[in-house]
């Protein structure tokens, strides 16, 4: 992203989010496998938990870290596209899931399910040869602007947080449904930012080929005036020996008539 002199906020600071998105993903997993102790579940069960609900943000955790990392900026583009899978099959449960257990919850986890997953790939894939490949290309997910997917996303965390609540029954439940909502709101910024700066690159690349057309363009026409000017010098140059020419000879002749 192009430096500017004017400090960051810290949400359009992408180092600093990812930092507190993986503090948030350590105390809900935390709170959650404390949840099923404190409640005397069994080790299996803890472990099943672990594996099932707290697998999704293990995800996301392992991911965060290694962007982090020397290997995940190295292999950026392959881990987005482990990512990218990962986010379909998650929208695919989501979508069984509607059709087992059809609720206003699940439907709009769906949706939103969804969108993250298009948003997601869309904004980290777009430029990888297999995005071209798959044909996604043809369905034109650059006519929604980078708002739009933004605030869209927003406004179904924001549901969703609503609909969830209102379902809780303990304060435990609504402290981690609290905590998700904001990881979900932290990761949706973590992928604006990214496009925004891929749309500044966009913009300064964009500039410089119209800068380096108008020096060309200002080079080009500078050489063809200088052309004109060569050949309005040669121009005079013949016309004056011409003159000077007939001049000499009108002398010559006027000699001879004396």
């Amino acid at each position: 992203m192009r430096k500017d002199n004017i400090e960051k906020e810290w949400y359009d600071d992408p180092s600093l989010i990812t930092t507190i998105l993986i503090g948030l993903i350590v105390i809900i997993l935390i709170m959650s496998q404390s949840y099923a102790i404190r409640n005397h579940y069994g080790f299996l069960y803890v472990v099943r938990a672990l594996l099932n609900y707290s697998s999704v943000y293990l995800m996301y955790l392992i991911y965060l870290i290694f962007l982090k990392t020397k290997v995940g900026k190295k292999y950026f583009n392959m881990m987005n596209l482990i990512a990218s899978f990962v986010f379909v099959l998650l929208t695919l449960a989501s979508i069984l899931t509607v059709i087992q257990f059809p609720s206003v919850g699940s439907m709009v986890n769906a949706v939103q399910s969804l969108l993250l997953s298009v948003y997601f790939t869309y904004v980290f894939l777009e430029d990888s040869k297999i995005y071209e490949q798959l044909g996604l290309k043809k369905l034109q997910f650059s006519t929604v602007s980078n708002d739009q997917y933004f605030y869209i996303l927003l406004g179904l965390i924001g549901v969703g947080l609503i609909v969830s609540l209102i379902q809780m029954v303990d304060f435990t439940g609504v402290v981690l449904t609290l905590l998700e909502s904001i990881f979900m709101v932290g990761f949706v910024r973590y992928i604006y930012l990214y496009q925004s700066y891929k749309e500044a690159k966009c913009e300064e690349v964009q500039e410089q080929k119209e800068q380096t057309a108008k020096i060309k363009a200002e080079e080009k026409k500078n050489k063809k005036k200088e052309k004109e000017e060569q050949r309005e010098q040669k121009r005079l140059e013949k016309e004056g020996k011409k003159s000077i020419s007939k001049k000499n000879i009108e002398s010559e002749n006027k000699e001879e008539g004396e």
